[in-house]
C-alpha cells in the first residue's frame, strides 16, 4: 500500500478538492512524551509535503484520525498547513460526535479556500478504514452519493478496499448520520508550528518513549 494516495472528490461547496489519504505520518525527531518510530523507509510530515509540492500542488490541512498522540505533536506540523485531532479507535464505528467533528472542519476548509486548490490530507494508521469511512460518510451524508457509489470512487482511487467490514456494513445499511450544526460550529484547525524540517538522523537509528493513548 503506497504512503499517500490522491483522491479528486466533489466534496460540495461547488468545487473539487484532492484528498491525500495518507498512511500514519511519523515524526523525524525525538521529544520527550511521545515514541518515534525511525527506519529507512519512514514517512513523515515533510515528506508529505515535499510529495505534494513535487505534483505543484500545496497541502492546507491535515486531518488526524488516530487514537494516539504518540506519532507527532502540532509542534513537528509545518506553519504552512493546520492541523485538526480527532480521536477514533481503531476497529470501532467512529461516534456521531466524531464524525460531525469531521464533517465540520472539511466543511469550514472548503468555504475558507473556494478560490484555491489546497488538499486536505487524512489519515488514521494506514489511510484505509477509517479515513475511508469518514470520507465515505461525507460523500454520502453531505454530498448526497449513494453508499456503494461512495464505497466504489474511495475504493477505486485510494487503490485497495475499505476491509473492516463493520465499516461497510455501517456505510450501506445504517441511516445517514444528522448534519445538523455543521455550519455553526467555533472549532477549528490549528495552524502549525514547525518553523523549519529537523535535521536528518542516521540510518537505523532508533528513540522510543511511549505515551499516549492506544491506537
Amino acid at each position: 500500500m503506497t504512503n499517500a494516495t490522491v483522491l479528486k472528490l466533489q466534496l460540495g461547496v461547488k468545487r473539487s478538492v484532492d484528498l491525500v489519504c495518507l498512511r500514519c505520518l511519523i515524526s523525524r525527531r525525538g521529544g520527550k512524551g511521545k515514541m518515534e518510530y525511525q527506519h529507512a523507509h519512514s514517512f513523515g510530515l515533510w515528506d508529505l509535503l515535499d510529495s505534494v509540492e513535487s505534483q505543484n500542488q500545496e497541502l492546507g490541512l491535515i486531518i488526524d484520525l488516530s487514537f494516539t498522540t504518540k506519532y507527532y505533536m502540532l509542534t513537528d506540523v509545518p506553519q504552512s498547513c493546520s492541523y485538526f485531532k480527532i480521536f477514533i479507535q481503531g476497529h470501532h464505528i467512529p461516534s456521531d460526535a466524531a464524525i460531525l467533528s469531521f464533517k465540520r472542519v472539511v466543511r469550514r476548509f472548503l468555504k475558507e479556500n473556494q478560490d484555491n486548490d489546497k488538499l486536505i490530507g487524512v489519515h488514521c494508521t494506514h489511510g484505509l478504514n477509517r479515513t475511508g469511512y469518514l470520507v465515505c460518510r461525507y460523500l454520502i451524508d453531505v454530498d448526497g452519493l449513494a453508499p456503494p457509489a461512495a464505497l466504489e470512487l474511495f475504493n477505486s482511487c485510494r487503490g485497495h478496499c475499505i476491509e473492516r467490514q463493520n465499516y461497510v456494513d455501517d456505510l450501506q445499511r445504517a441511516p445517514k448520520r444528522s448534519n445538523v450544526g455543521m455550519d455553526g460550529s467555533k472549532e477549528e484547525a490549528i495552524r502549525g508550528l514547525a518553523v523549519q524540517r529537523p535535521p536528518p538522523r542516521e540510518e537505523g537509528q532508533v528513540s522510543q518513549t511511549t505515551t499516549g493513548k492506544q491506537e
